[in-house]
């Protein structure tokens, strides 16, 4: 879910998932070439096994992560994502879903609740054991999700931004 781009989303790690298992439907919710109308989603789009929906408003988006097995985040590692931090991961914690992404920086001290891997394979793999549900269990996902609410982050930086 979210902006469909190559400088964001590793394209070929998603069609080697797809290839690696086509009894999978691989879904992506979100607008093709958002900030990067360069982006080429042919090779994604010509497998049978995967599924580009376009854009969906926001209030549907839970109705969507409902009929997940798993939720991705196949980032690609470059000077842009190496600093960012996919808020997202907390809404597919707070959905129940089992989360496996590329190990981005920021989500390093995650690794309790998601599955955060560096290579193809490590990343097929990784799937491949959340989709049979052995993965960090959802009583530690919730958790986890629970504690990085908008709200409660909001009322963290308020609490910081007071006390300076």
């Amino acid at each position: 879910m979210g902006a469909i781009t190559d400088q964001k989303l590793d394209l070929p790690l998603l069609k080697a998932l797809a290839e690696a298992h086509p009894d999978y439907s691989i879904v992506l919710i979100g607008k093709v070439g958002e900030g990067d109308p360069w982006t080429d989603v042919e090779s994604l789009r010509s497998l049978p096994n995967v599924h580009l929906l376009g854009p969906k408003p926001y209030e549907l988006l839970p109705a969507y992560l409902k009929g997940f097995d798993v939720a991705l985040l196949p980032t690609v590692m470059n000077r842009y994502t190496r600093g960012m931090f996919p808020m997202k991961f907390f809404e597919y914690l707070a959905a129940g879903c089992p989360v496996v992404g590329t190990r981005l920086p920021a989500l390093r001290a995650f690794g309790d609740v998601a599955e955060l891997v560096e290579t193809p394979q490590g990343f097929v793999a990784a799937v491949e054991r959340a989709a049979r549900g052995e993965g960090p269990p959802l009583a530690a996902r919730l958790a986890v999700a629970r504690e990085h609410t908008y709200e409660r982050r909001t009322t963290r930086m308020m609490q910081l931004v007071e006390a300076r």
